[in-house]
């Protein structure tokens, strides 16, 4: 549990544009002081980003902290509550208890502890982020895919530059009006992986195939039978399915986990890495050492594989799950490959650790693939 307005305060706009409406909303929702509210949405489509912008305008407005906690299952609210006591405490004004993954805890722990924090004489209001209702709010705000005006404006926010109605248009089918999406790819245009807006959506093209993967973990819809015995049986890296990978790279996800492992190391191993898998049944948060001697010295990296279906992104836990291994085992660092995305939560998590940890997605995949040394 920590305080997050002083980080907050230093977001990028782009990346909360596009819900005025909503965060209007919330923070008239929290005026004044004892309002439980949940911001309802699924994965990718804004929750913790709204927050944010809300409880920073909130704090300029009112006054107050912003306590953020997040819901664990093994870590009850009630842990916590003298601790919050006390920065509720010394503020003033009108404070945020902000607790995201609400939905992992016990309801009834969060009404009681949320009661007992109602009884000291400071003034705060609730804001819970999940992905169903849990009907604990006296408000709920729903966040519904960007589309029309909204989506424009957050696109070119995003881009820094306007795009036409018909770009426009054809963005907003591509991304689903979803702001991780977009993010994503205002990000891809950022490190200049297409060179015009209308090349932007075919880098989505992977990402928005649902149902590629079954629930097993096998392709729900596979391709030829030589395409699914060239990536199911193959047990070495060789230069013939590394070429037809670089060619067809959305075979990925027809690759079981353990493939995938064994084709990241073999890229790290012609980029130069001494590299070593780890045993297949292992729960240590990583996948492969990756290990490298220079002259400047010698560096041990720790990379963790994640699979994932493409509408399926990676969350901050997994992010500070590898963080802490490579800190036990005094990596010089760690990286994640996943053939999905990354939520923004875990993106600000690596910009805090940037030169500790490095997050690769499916789109750095494809260039890994491109780049690739062949023997």
């Amino acid at each position: 549990m920590r305080s997050l307005v002083e980080n907050w305060n230093s977001m990028d706009p782009a990346a909360v544009i596009g819900r005025d409406a909503e965060v209007a909303h919330l923070i008239e929702a929290c005026a004044g002081g004892g309002a439980i509210v949940e911001v309802v949405a699924g994965n990718g489509m804004g929750k913790t980003t709204l927050v944010k912008r809300a409880s920073v305008e909130f704090n300029k407005r009112f006054g107050g902290v912003t306590e953020l906690f997040i819901g664990s299952a093994s870590y009850p609210l009630a842990n916590v509550i003298d601790l919050l006591a006390d920065r509720f405490r010394s503020a003033e004004g009108t404070s945020l208890l902000i607790i995201e993954e609400a939905y992992q805890l016990d309801p009834g722990d969060i009404l009681e502890s949320v009661n007992r924090l109602g009884t000291g004489p400071w003034s705060f209001s609730t804001i819970l982020t999940t992905p169903m209702p849990l009907g604990l709010g006296s408000t709920s705000i729903e966040l519904a895919p960007l589309k029309g005006v909204p989506f424009i404006t957050a696109m070119e926010a995003a881009l820094g530059l306007p795009i036409s109605k018909l770009d426009a248009k054809a963005l907003q089918r591509t991304t689903w009006g979803r702001p991780d999406y977009l993010q994503f790819l205002a990000e891809q245009w950022s490190k200049g992986q297409v060179s015009t807006v209308k090349s932007l959506g075919k880098l989505l093209g992977p990402l928005n195939v649902p149902g590629l993967l079954g629930p097993d973990g096998q392709p729900a819809r596979p391709g030829g039978d030589h395409e699914h015995k060239l990536i199911t049986d193959v047990r070495v890296m060789n230069d013939e399915l590394l070429k037809t990978l670089s060619q067809n790279p959305e075979l990925i996800y027809q690759m079981p986990s353990r493939r995938f492992e064994e084709l990241i190391a073999e890229l790290l191993h012609r980029g130069g890495y001494d590299v070593k898998l780890t045993p297949q049944t292992r729960d240590g948060g990583k996948d492969i050492y990756a290990a490298k001697s220079d002259q400047f010295g010698s560096f041990l990296f720790l990379v963790e594989c994640k699979r994932f279906a493409p509408d399926n992104p990676v969350g901050v836990e997994i992010i500070r799950g590898l963080h802490g291994v490579a800190q036990h085992e005094r990596a010089t660092a760690a990286m994640l490959m996943t053939t999905s995305y990354f939520t923004e939560p875990a993106r600000a998590f690596v910009r805090e650790v940037r030169y500790q940890l490095s997050l690769n997605d499916f789109v750095d995949l494809k260039k890994w693939l491109a780049n690739v040394k062949f023997n």
